[in-house]
């Protein structure tokens, strides 16, 4: 089976459209729909000469000899493909049933000279023929999926109502089962407990941008009264941290959601504590006897901005602020850490920006800068940028302007983010020497992210976008 996945992604230009072939759609971990090989050719074609811009028909004749390397003839030309009898004109269907079972759905044009063709490079493979299609699989069980077509089931009901074009524009199904079986033995699903979902994912290609449209949900009643929680919370800002950005910085991000309970819920998904949230806050608790979770994260309301200026010497610089609700406990866990450090007779750095306390946490790996301006608890890795930001602040001294789906969000609660694919490209390559990364996203400008949870009863899942916008 493996062999026809990578005869499936050597097609993949993840473009798709509508079809009548949805007899042939069976019910699977993984399914990818595609509508015709010109079609996601044309669109993997836009992909390489974006991404690999001045190497693209290098990379574009590399692609062409894996393909007649590994099977005989050249997926990406159409000829060739007919000259063992495949149709270039009609959808292709990929299934992955579950465990090591699936198949692949091709059209057909000359089913006797496809059959020789089979026969000569792939004896071992089972097929079917239904009407003008040829279903192959090295497991001849994998055909029963077509008992339980994917069209009819809950979940990708569900999912095309919240992704209304996404027939039009194709689509990849998933569950997170298949997510498990991927990482099955790595120690990684041992330790992520993550409910048991679905998702459906569709991209579209413009003339300048590259659009991801997904929906990922679960129909579970905790994960549905958890959406509704995260959606109650309080904001009230007193300034708007985000108009005070300055430069280019590799990252904007804002989040506005219950961040208490999210927190809970990260703590209870990330056994691995992969963000290390956790640690910071039962290091602090055991060295200095307080309570993080308890003063700040518990006290929040639902606002934090996040500003990722650049990655300097080996660290990414960063200064953002959270949102909360009752100032005076912030300020107290502030003292009583500051006590407790002096009391140990550690190292303390503290420092004023207008008569205002700020103080700085040293870790392992940096530094932490904080304090509280109104009701915003403001943090850094570094000071400058902190003290910036906080003067342009008290000054009014107006930054960048944001992007349109910040300033008009498409609903109260949910998350945006904006990366400069140059800048951070620019900073990693300065720091680090990463040449890869520079290569492959040459021709990217920014990407624009935006993610909501569902409003309407019952809630089950998340609608994102992601844009990809080029130079050309």
């Amino acid at each position: 089976m493996k062999r026809w996945i990578g005869f499936l992604y050597l097609l993949m230009g993840f473009v798709w459209a509508e079809t009548p072939i949805d007899a042939l759609v069976g019910s699977g971990e993984l399914v990818i729909y595609v509508p015709s090989h010109g079609y996601l050719v044309e669109g993997l074609r836009f992909m390489y000469s974006h991404f690999y811009g001045a190497n693209f028909q290098q990379k574009w004749a590399e692609l062409s000899a894996q393909s007649v390397a590994g099977y005989g003839v050249d997926f990406l030309e159409a000829k060739s493909l007919a000259s063992v009898g495949i149709a270039t004109n009609l959808p292709i269907v990929f299934v992955h049933v579950k465990d090591d079972k699936g198949y692949l759905a091709l059209p057909l044009a000359q089913r006797k000279t496809f059959e020789a063709y089979v026969k000569k490079n792939f004896s071992s493979v089972a097929l079917r023929f239904v009407s003008n299609y040829v279903l192959l699989s090295q497991n001849s069980n994998a055909f029963e999926a077509l008992a339980t077509p994917l069209v009819k089931e809950k979940g990708f009901l569900l999912a095309t109502s919240r992704l209304p074009d996404v027939w039009r524009n194709g689509w990849v199904w998933f569950e997170s089962r298949y997510l498990s079986s991927m990482t099955r033995g790595t120690g990684v699903s041992d330790k992520v407990n993550l409910p048991s979902g679905f998702g459906l994912v569709s991209v579209i290609f413009q003339p300048q941008n590259l659009i991801v449209k997904s929906y990922t949900a679960s129909f579970d009643k905790e994960q549905e009264s958890f959406l509704y929680q995260l959606q109650n919370f309080e904001n009230t800002p007193r300034f708007a941290v985000l108009d005070y950005v300055r430069g280019n910085p590799m990252l904007i991000g804002r989040v506005n959601l219950n961040l208490s309970l999210l927190y809970r819920y990260y703590r209870l998904v990330d056994k691995l504590d992969m963000m290390g949230i956790a640690s910071l806050v039962a290091d602090l608790k055991q060295k200095y006897n307080v309570d993080l979770e308890r003063d700040l994260i518990q006290n929040s309301e639902g606002r934090l901005n996040l500003v990722i200026d650049r990655f300097s010497q080996g660290q990414f610089l960063y200064y953002g602020s959270l949102g909360i609700k009752n100032k005076l406990v912030v300020q107290n866990f502030m003292e009583s850490l500051k006590n407790m450090v002096l009391q140990k007779q550690e190292e303390l750095y503290a420092f004023e920006i207008f008569t205002v306390p700020f103080y700085r946490y040293k870790m392992t790996n940096g530094s932490f800068y904080f304090g509280v301006l109104e009701n915003e608890f403001f943090f850094a890795s570094d000071k400058d940028l902190l003290v910036q930001c906080i003067k342009d602040i008290y000054e009014k001294k107006s930054g960048n302007s944001l992007p349109v789906f910040f300033s008009s969000p498409r609903q109260r609660a949910g998350l945006q983010a904006f990366v400069d694919v140059q800048s951070m490209l620019s900073s990693l390559g300065q720091d680090t020497g990463l040449r890869l990364a520079k290569d492959f996203f040459v021709g990217v400008k920014n990407i624009e992210i935006e993610s909501y949870p569902d409003t309407t009863a019952p809630a089950y899942g998340w609608t994102t976008e992601v844009r990809l916008n080029f130079y050309r």
